[in-house]
This record gives structure tokens, C-alpha cells and sequence, in this order.
């Protein structure tokens, strides 16, 4: 991987990275201007321009526009207004990354803001205020900004609402114009541009893209005054967690991939595998976000397992290992930077910039030392947030909030507590071969070997167990992600997977290892892999209504397809050669589930069946699945890409319908087929789905064609997932 950095005469800086072995392509254009930069009386007037602008610019207009065209190129793309920067990104094809930047960026240079779209629009962030009321991350950052209280602007109000927008079109059309053109300039802006072209053709690319911008203007400097010193404690649904936040030198971030690699290694001696042995905490995320040149804001988010969990414990166990990080060898520290380096180059184009624009960028040497010296008790803030809270109402950000003091008891005695972090693990032994061979599907190809296990169609496996065997491998997991392999648990589409790569001495270690781990009575993982369940189930609970629905989706078609039947499991091996199959199918003679030929979900579509779920007054949803037989899924799919940009332009911009609108192809509990999802704040289910069946029964008029009409009588036999109002208290 090979990286470009240089800054153009117009003041653009560009970041360029040459990813040989990239299908897709990336795009991603940060403006250093967001919701801290909007005029007073206009809250939320960066989000609503992010929105006005994917209503098309000049030169694309209409169906050609970067909303309509990216899905039908089979890409994706979004956007996010933060506090300090705002950034539209786009991932495709590697061959259409040349017209996918162009409409990107004259998105971004000539938008159309139309004055007569700005109400339509409006609706939307609207519903999305309403949505986010119960966002648990937004709530926990609304709660920290109030802390701020030597700068105002961060606590004041940035998502936008109909109420804050008022009625005068006109003059909001004018402040959009005014925002736009004295931030969008040439002088705040950076491209970063991925893919696998040599980075002679990304840098064409890039001089192409931004020689029509706007010219650097002259403004003065944004700054803050932050300050944070005030520990609270936040009411807050479901979970309990413990936030500790500092505000960081911008030159710090170099460093904080190299810090969330530590965060996050499970290896023996490390903090979360202190954690886990405590049964204390049970992830950690780690967010930053710009505040201004200088100036940048940290996050480490702890989930507790539940509100008895002693704070006191928990922060004296992160100090401690702090303590032990700092205290790491240029040798240990360079082996970090390395692993960090290693896992980063393995990200897909998209998210690897998203990385680069937003602050944990491949990790820097020359940073370390200014983050852990801006990592002291001094510079923290810490934000307890519990369902047991009880204080004081209180608005920031447009959230409503009950906060209260923070007091943390007195510190807990962790003396006994040893870190050494970043161990390095034994070299892996060749195992034993047992004698007898199981059934292990192969495709050998010119690739690294990769083994994936899964349990067979129709065969029972709950999340219930998927997670208890994610909490018995963690461990092994980092030893071979440090060996330099890879072993992951993970649910993909609804079905549990154990999937395994790395050099053929490497894989039948771990899997001899894994085997051994799987079988061994393990009350603490058993534990674990129960309040792990207990937590998803908490977040999901927590999530959209769409969301909700798509979790519940592959529940609801196990139950109809699963037999009672004993548990069975099946097994792939892609890559790799004759020696390493053979010893790999032995290997799993003895794996904890039985192995049996590779079978299909042949036969095994069920009937739509109507299922709902609780929401609350602002959550109408409407969830379609219509799986196919594998025969039907050629035609359907070509027609359902076709359809895609259609119904979304439709729904959310011609009619207004809400603010998730998708029509797409999906996989879900080993079924594909159509998706159809909308959420509206305004329209029942039932008026949704009056919506879609008007929507496809225009598109089989127009296309004409057998499996048009087909799909539009078939979709009243649909799985159909829907919200099932109940009143606010």
C-alpha cells in the first residue's frame, strides 16, 4: 500500500492511497466546517445543507444525480456532519471511481439548492431530531458537551428540527446560499481518494476534481475555549457505561490507533482480558471528534456489565495499565505500531478513509508521546450514565437530559493487578492429526486458505450459544490476529460463523486450539456470553425501528425453518492445498459439533408471516422480505438494482414519505430476496405499505416485462415486519 500526501496550489489538501488489492474504489471530500461554524440563529443549518446537497448539482441533475447513480453502480455512500468538519464519502466499482468523483464533487461545488425542496427536506431532519431523541451515544455526547460550560456553542442545538428552521423559507434558502459558499471553498477542503490504480491516476484524479473549486478565502481563525472538568452522571435506558474524556493537541492523533489497538487486544495481560476476568466491562469504543485546529476531543466509552459494577475498580484498573502502556519498550512500542498498521491496511476503501478524515489515521510515531502525556487524571472527565440516575432535567443540544453530580467512591485497591501489554503469544505447535476424517467441502484457489464453519441450514444454533463460543475464543482469537492470522465469531446475515485463515501450520494450531477451548468447562465465559446477549438484545432495543425490525427478521425465519433435529455443523476451505485439507478434515473429527457434508437451503423458503414489535409514537415502520428460490434470483436481482435509485427518490424525495426509504437485494438466515424498508413519522404501516405496493405495481406497468409483474403480485405473500404503536408515558 502506497500513500500521497501533498497540498495543491488552491489551498486543497489531498490524501491519495494506492491499494493494489482493492475491488472497490473510495472517494471521500472533508470540509473543515460544521455544526460549531453556523450562525446563531441558525441551529442545525449544516446538517440541512449536507442534505439540500445530494438533491442534485448542476452538471447532474435529476436521475443522474450522486443519489441515484451510486446505487445503481451497485456502491454506497452517505455522509456526516460532525461538530468542527462535515464529510460525503462514496465507495464503487474500482472502474467507475472517475464518474463517481465527478458528481461527487460538483455536488459539493455547484449544489441546486432548490428553495422549493427546502420543506420536503426540513420534514426529514425533522423525524430524524425525533429519532435520535433516544440515541444513547448522541445522548452521552449531548451530557459531555454540557460539561463545556466555558464555550456555549457546544452545547447549543445542531440537528435541526421544523421548529428551529421556522417558516421562512426564503431567508433559510438565503442563509444555506451565504453558509455554502463561505465554507466550501478551496481552502477547507481535503480529498482523499482510494483504490487499486497506481497513484499516478489518482493524483490525475484528484488535480481534475479540484481545480473548479471556489478560491481559498481569507476568514479568521475558528477557535474554542473548551474546557472540561465536570464528573456527572446521565439517566440512561438499558446499559450502564463509564466515559472517560480528555481533550487531546491535534498532533495526539497520530497516535490513537496505536492506543484503540491496545484498548482493544484481549491477550492475557491486557486490560480487557483484566476486565473480562472481573466480569467488569465488556467493550470499549473510542470516538474523537475535531473541536478546532488545536483542539481535539477523546472518548473512551466502557460498558459495565450492569450499575453494581465499582467505578472506583474500573478506573484503577485502566490507570494502572495506563501506567504499564507508558512504561513500554521503543521495541514493544514499535511491535504495537506495526500489528496497528497491519489491521488498518486490511480495511475495506471506504472505512479506511473515514479513518484517515476523522482522526484514527495509521498510526504515527512521533505522536505517542504527546497522547499519553495529554492522558492524565487532570485532563479527565468522566460521564456515568445508568438507568439509576436520578437529578436534574436539563436541555443540551436538543436533548433532554436528567444529570446529576458525579462522585466516585474512593479509589479500589488493584495492587494485585499486572499488566503486560501487547504479550507476545507462543509460537504455534503442529497438532496431533486424529485418525479419522470428516466431510470438508473444498475449492482449492490460487488464495490464502480460509476455513469457515457454520451450523447447516434448518439446524438450531441461538444467539445464546453463538455468543458463549465468541466469549470462550476471544483470547485465541488475538493470539492468532498477532501470529498473523485470523480467527473470528461472528453473525453475518443472522447465522453464526467461525471463520479461520492464516499459513497452514498456524490454522491447524488454532483449530486443534479452539477445539480444545470449546470443549473445556468455562463457567466465566459461560457468564460472559450470557451478559453479551443480555447487552445486544439491550442495544438492539435501542436502535430505529427499521433496525429493530431487520435484527428480528432472521429470528423470525429461523423459527419457521429450524428442525429438532441434533445439532450439526458444516465446514468450507477455500484456498490452500491437498496436505493442508487433509489434515484439516481430521482435525475436525473432533470438533465439538458434529461435521456433515455441505448441504443448501434448498426447498426450505418459508411462508410470509406478519410479525410486530413495540415502538413509540414517532417509529412507524414497515419491514418486507420476500425470499426466492435460487432459480428466481438472477432476473430479480438485475430488476431490483434497476428499481433501487427509483424508489428511493421517490419515497423520500418526490413524496416525503419518511426518512429511511429502501428498496434493495438481501440476505438473511441463508434466504435472498427483495428488501423493502420504510420509516415514516407521519404515515401507519398500513398506509406504507399501500405506498410500496403503488410504487411497484407503476414500475411492472412501466418496465413491462414477466418477472416485473410477477414481483409486484407476489409482494401481499411477503414477510412483513411492522411497528405496533404504543403512547408515550
Amino acid at each position: 500500500m502506497q500513500t500521497s500526501r501533498f497540498r495543491l496550489d488552491n489551498g486543497v489538501d489531498v490524501t491519495l492511497v494506492h491499494q493494489p488489492d482493492a475491488r472497490q474504489a473510495a472517494a471521500l471530500w472533508r470540509v473543515d466546517a460544521g455544526s460549531l461554524h453556523e450562525p446563531d440563529a441558525w441551529p442545525g443549518l449544516a446538517h440541512l445543507l449536507e442534505h439540500m446537497l445530494f438533491r442534485g448539482s448542476r452538471s447532474y441533475p435529476d436521475a443522474e444525480r450522486l443519489m441515484s447513480w451510486v446505487p445503481a453502480q451497485g456502491g454506497r455512500l452517505n455522509a456526516s456532519t460532525r461538530l468542527a468538519q462535515t464529510a460525503y464519502f462514496l465507495e464503487v466499482p474500482a472502474d467507475q471511481l472517475q464518474p463517481g468523483l465527478l458528481r461527487l464533487t460538483d455536488m459539493l461545488v455547484a449544489p441546486l439548492l432548490n428553495a422549493g425542496e427546502l420543506a420536503a427536506e426540513v420534514e426529514v431532519i425533522d423525524a430524524e431530531y425525533h429519532l435520535l431523541q433516544r440515541d444513547a451515544e448522541k445522548r452521552r455526547e449531548a451530557a459531555l458537551l454540557h460539561s463545556m460550560s466555558h464555550d456555549g456553542r457546544l452545547a447549543r442545538f445542531r440537528i435541526g428540527s421544523r421548529e428551529s428552521f421556522g417558516a421562512r423559507t426564503d431567508m433559510l434558502h438565503q442563509a444555506l446560499n451565504d453558509f455554502h459558499q463561505l465554507h466550501y471553498h478551496a481552502g477547507r477542503r481535503h480529498l482523499f481518494l482510494q483504490g487499486p490504480q497506481p497513484l499516478e491516476t489518482l493524483d490525475t484524479l484528484a488535480r481534475q476534481s479540484a481545480q473548479g473549486l471556489p478560491s481559498m478565502m481569507q476568514t479568521l481563525p475558528f477557535t474554542l475555549q473548551p474546557s472540561m472538568n465536570l464528573d456527572q452522571a446521565l439517566q440512561q435506558a438499558r446499559e450502564t457505561t463509564l466515559t472517560f474524556s480528555f481533550l487531546i493537541p491535534t498532533a495526539a492523533c497520530g497516535a490513537l490507533r496505536q492506543l484503540q489497538t491496545l484498548l482493544h487486544d484481549e491477550s492475557v495481560g491486557g486490560l480487557m482480558a483484566a476486565f473480562r476476568q472481573r466480569n467488569l466491562v465488556t467493550a470499549i469504543a473510542v470516538q474523537v471528534d475535531r473541536l478546532d485546529a488545536t483542539t481535539h476531543w477523546l472518548r473512551l466509552t466502557l460498558t459495565l456489565r450492569d450499575n453494581s459494577v465499582s467505578t472506583a475498580q474500573v478506573e484503577g484498573l485502566f490507570s494502572r495499565w495506563l501506567h504499564a502502556v507508558g512504561a513500554l519498550s521503543h521495541a514493544q512500542c514499535a511491535a504495537v505500531r506495526a500489528f496497528a498498521r497491519q489491521t488498518f491496511a486490511q480495511l475495506p476503501p471506504l472505512e479506511a478513509l473515514r479513518e484517515r478524515a476523522f482522526g484514527l489515521p495509521p498510526p504515527d510515531k512521533h505522536a505517542w508521546e504527546i497522547l499519553l502525556a495529554a492522558l492524565t487524571p487532570h485532563n479527565l472527565t468522566r460521564l456515568w450514565a445508568s438507568p439509576d440516575v436520578a437529578g436534574q432535567r436539563c436541555e443540551s443540544q436538543g436533548f433532554r437530559l436528567i444529570l446529576a453530580p458525579f462522585a466516585q467512591p474512593g479509589a479500589a485497591d488493584v495492587t494485585e493487578s499486572e499488566f503486560t501489554p501487547f504479550l507476545t503469544p507462543a509460537p504455534p505447535v503442529l497438532p496431533t492429526l486424529p485418525p479419522r476424517v470428516v466431510p470438508l467441502a473444498w475449492q482449492p484457489r490460487q488464495q490464502a486458505a480460509s476455513l469457515q464453519l457454520r451450523p447447516a441450514p434448518a439446524t438450531p444454533f441461538s444467539d445464546e450459544e453463538g455468543w458463549r463460543m465468541l466469549s470462550r475464543l476471544r483470547m485465541l482469537s488475538a493470539d492468532t490476529a498477532r501470529l498473523g492470522g485470523k480467527l473470528t465469531v461472528q453473525r453475518e446475515q443472522g447465522i453464526w460463523q467461525l471463520n479461520l485463515c492464516g499459513n497452514p501450520l498456524l490454522m491447524q494450531a488454532m483449530l486443534a486450539s479452539l477445539t480444545q477451548r470449546l470443549q473445556a468447562l468455562d463457567s466465566n465465559a459461560a457468564a460472559q456470553g450470557r451478559l453479551a446477549l443480555a447487552q445486544d438484545r439491550a442495544l438492539e432495543r435501542q436502535g430505529s425501528a427499521i433496525r429493530r425490525l431487520l435484527a428480528q427478521l432472521p429470528r423470525e425465519l429461523h423459527a419457521a425453518i429450524a428442525k429438532p433435529t441434533q445439532q450439526h455443523w458444516q465446514a468450507q476451505l477455500t484456498g490452500g492445498n491437498a496436505g493442508l485439507h487433509q489434515a484439516l478434515s481430521r482435525l475436525l473429527s473432533e470438533f465439538i459439533y458434529p461435521i456433515k457434508a455441505e448441504s443448501v437451503a434448498h426447498g426450505l423458503i418459508p411462508s410470509g408471516q406478519h410479525y410486530s414489535l413495540a415502538a413509540h409514537e414517532e417509529e412507524n415502520a414497515l419491514l418486507l422480505f420476500l425470499p426466492l428460490e435460487a432459480r428466481e434470483c438472477v432476473p430479480m436481482q438485475a430488476l431490483i438494482l434497476r428499481y433501487q435509485p427509483r424508489f428511493f427518490h421517490q419515497m423520500r424525495v418526490e413524496r416525503s414519505l419518511g426518512y429511511v426509504a429502501q428498496c434493495q437485494w438481501h440476505r438473511c438466515a441463508d434466504l435472498q430476496g427483495v428488501l423493502v424498508a420504510l420509516q415514516s413519522p407521519n404515515h401507519s404501516p398500513d398506509k406504507l405499505f399501500a405506498e410500496v405496493q403503488r410504487f411497484f405495481a407503476q414500475q411492472a406497468q412501466a418496465e413491462q416485462r414477466p418477472e416485473a409483474h410477477w414481483l409486484a403480485q407476489q409482494l401481499p405473500a411477503a414477510w412483513r415486519g411492522t411497528t405496533s404503536i404504543k403512547p408515550q408515558n
